[in-house]
């Protein structure tokens, strides 16, 4: 009887003693996981994707052109694999289709050992594109990110395993960085004029601190031949499977290109 109720005392003295561990690391839990800073998420994960070398992306951008009450949608869809990003041996090949008017305009596109090609229209061309600008062109397509001087606000709630980060953005400094990008870009609209009125998103962030989804929504007021249009963007990214190994299989036929300068295509 007597050992009985020394181990039924020392059971509960056991199960006290659990029960104050268990007390003390839910505390400890409590006071270590605080939740990070978003800026500081933000930072890190630009900073990891940027160190990728391989990338399977798809992006999407949706635009509606208003004016005097009429409305013109433009569509573009990019399928984009790369590998040795960031390296001397950058290959990459994408897929992409624009609506604009009821008409699809497919184009497919593909860079290897200093040449760009491309085939659209029932057309094959080729022409030679320095390593470091068409990895500034890459950096600046690909769906890109906000600077951060450019965000009034960002906020980080939990979706699922993974954190949305939510961001207002400065519409002044947002013009500004928008301008910038063309502007590296070369894409002959470095100049255009154009205000960005409004402007916000959110990236998703997924365990393994990468940003695998990106969404920006502007709305711009430009100015075309003198008149005003009204403009919202919609742009939209997603990430798959960061860190994996991309594969890319070239075409057979990339001999059959037509070499041309590429200052004809503009």
């Amino acid at each position: 009887m007597v050992k009985q109720r020394t181990e039924n005392k020392m059971g509960k003295r056991i199960l006290a003693g659990i029960c104050c561990i268990g007390l003390l690391t839910a505390a400890g839990c409590s006071q270590n996981q605080e939740e990070p800073d978003p800026q500081e998420l933000y930072q890190a994960a630009v900073e990891k994707n940027g160190e990728l070398t391989d990338l399977d992306m798809t992006m999407g951008t949706k635009m509606t052109l208003e004016q005097a009450g009429e409305t013109v949608d433009i569509d573009m869809n990019v399928d984009m694999l790369m590998s040795g990003y960031n390296t001397s041996d950058l290959q990459y090949q994408m897929e992409t289709t624009t609506s604009l008017l009821g008409q699809n305009i497919e184009m497919t596109a593909f860079y290897t050992d200093g040449y760009y090609y491309m085939e659209t229209s029932g057309q094959k061309l080729k022409y030679p594109y320095d390593l470091e600008a068409i990895t500034e062109q890459v950096e600046n397509s690909m769906g890109g990110t906000v600077s951060s001087e450019a965000m009034t606000e960002l906020t980080a709630e939990k979706e699922g395993e993974n954190t949305r980060l939510t961001f207002t953005g400065d519409p002044e400094k947002m013009t500004n960085y928008t301008k910038e990008i063309l502007s590296n870009m070369q894409t002959g609209t470095e100049t255009a004029d154009f205000t960005i009125e409004k402007a916000g998103g959110s990236y998703l962030i997924n365990p393994d601190g990468y940003y695998i989804e990106s969404n920006v929504d502007m709305d711009l007021l430009m100015n075309i031949s003198g008149s005003e249009v009204s403009v919202n963007t919609k742009m939209t990214s997603t990430l798959k499977d960061p860190g994996k190994k991309v594969e890319i299989t070239l075409p057979e036929d990339l001999s059959s290109y037509t070499e041309v300068s590429q200052d004809l295509l503009g």
